[in-house]
């Protein structure tokens, strides 16, 4: 009927926060969020930080959609040895070291006539990298800057659209999908049904889920005051 499935259409639709954050935009609230939640990190690489609901609602979002962010060469002006443009990360952490000569390299250093150059390096690269980054095709566009943009897009940048059909794409692909229609078939009461639901869906209201939803001051477990109230403590 063409209706769309929820858990993705709200995901898709906080993916433009996401995108805003990352395109650090000029909208107010980004302006006041970013500052005290992101600083000088790179947001799509973050770790899980504590906030509010409306933040951790957006770093769910993230974590769900960082797949789709691919590093796209533009102007080749990137460090070469320490910006994340490969499908390793940064090649500096494919070396023992960097030689003092290629420190200050950008990619475009090592690109001629469409064609990469790796013979100018000083610095040793294992054979599967140097074959990894000669197969990757090249064609510099000095009007664009490097940088992560939506792959989903041709033009690079992200829409709730295309976010919406790569997550399906996606959780579709996904090994392990599991389905918890066998929840409703089990022949107990409905509250026991709806309390395995919850534990398998993470949404038992533990102590730990209200701590991390900034509800409660403390995730300590009341019965031994030692460790955190998760599903398995209670269990």
């Amino acid at each position: 009927m063409g209706i769309r499935r929820a858990r993705e259409s709200n995901t898709a639709m906080l993916g433009k926060l996401v995108w805003d954050i990352h395109c650090n935009s000029n909208k107010l609230w980004v302006s006041l969020l970013r500052p005290k939640y992101v600083g000088d990190k790179f947001f799509l690489d973050m770790p899980k930080t504590h906030g509010s609901t409306v933040w951790q609602s957006i770093m769910k979002a993230k974590a769900a959609l960082r797949n789709g962010f691919e590093y796209r060469l533009g102007d080749g002006s990137s460090p070469f040895w320490y910006a994340p443009w490969t499908k390793f990360g940064k090649l500096c952490e494919q070396v023992l070291y960097v030689d003092i000569h290629d420190v200050h390299l950008t990619i475009a250093d090592v690109i001629q006539d469409d064609t990469w150059v790796l013979g100018r390096l000083y610095t040793q690269l294992a054979s599967h990298v140097v074959e990894a980054i000669c197969g990757t095709p090249v064609c510099l566009n000095g009007r664009i800057r490097d940088g992560f943009t939506w792959k989903g897009n041709l033009d690079g940048i992200y829409s709730v659209k295309v976010g919406y059909k790569w997550l399906l794409k996606w959780n579709s692909s996904e090994d392990g999908v599991r389905s918890w229609n066998w929840i409703w078939r089990l022949a107990s009461p409905e509250k026991i049904k709806f309390l395995y639901w919850m534990v398998c869906h993470e949404a038992a209201p533990t102590r730990s889920l209200l701590y991390n939803k900034c509800m409660l001051d403390t995730n300590n477990c009341l019965r031994c005051l030692n460790s955190s109230e998760s599903i398995m403590h209670c269990f």
